[in-house]
């Protein structure tokens, strides 16, 4: 996998040649961004923002998955079933979404499962789903800690946030170097025009 540097801090992976054979043989039925990052972090202002310039839908994978499972996430952000989500999430992105249209997704790599644990999305969701292009948000721990105390009164140690977002990181460069997905990583509340010139290189126009 190519890197490319921008100025400031925005990493921006491009697959190498034989990650992209792994997924050579798949048909692209929908197109799609997927936007990564853990709680609080600020995938959904991000992400109708991008929509917004680029004409796309935005859903997030917890609203895709109550389109069908018709059970909200608990306050406490665990997840019961993961790997049940996942195939619900793909159900719902097949039934809900139409071919040819471009939407951004926002979800995760990694949950905190019904123990408080950290564990990764299975592969296969990824795969399935096929985006055209991965974004991967990150900010401060500190910062984040202090949105998710004042958004869901929900008390995360300092330590735990830090952990969550370097797995979440660590594992969505992963999953883009192994399915051939461009990747870029950036802080939404710094880096944005990084990413509007990535996201404008996938979709081959330019983004005002």
């Amino acid at each position: 996998m190519f890197i490319i540097s921008y100025p400031g801090t925005a990493e921006v992976y491009l697959p190498s040649l034989h990650s992209i054979d792994i997924v050579s043989d798949k048909i692209m039925k929908h197109k799609i961004i997927f936007v990564g990052g853990i709680h609080g972090v600020g995938k959904s202002t991000f992400s109708n923002s991008l929509a917004s310039r680029i004409n796309a839908r935005h859903f997030s994978a917890s609203d895709l998955i109550l389109m069908i499972k018709k059970v909200k996430i608990t306050k406490n952000k665990r997840v019961y079933d993961i790997h049940g989500d996942q195939d619900i999430l793909l159900n719902a992105i097949n039934e809900n979404l139409k071919e040819g249209m471009l939407y951004i997704i926002d979800g995760h790599f990694c949950l905190i499962n019904k123990n408080g644990e950290i564990s990764k999305v299975p592969e296969q969701t990824y795969k399935s789903i096929s985006p055209m292009a991965i974004v991967m948000l990150y900010d401060e721990p500190s910062n984040i800690y202090d949105r998710l105390d004042k958004r869901d009164n929900e008390k995360y140690s300092f330590e735990f946030i830090k952990a969550f977002q370097e797995q979440e990181l660590n594992y969505s460069k992963y999953i883009a170097d192994n399915f051939g997905i461009p990747y870029i990583s950036c802080n939404p509340f710094t880096e944005f025009s990084h990413v509007y010139k990535f996201i404008g290189n996938v979709l081959e126009k330019e983004i005002v």
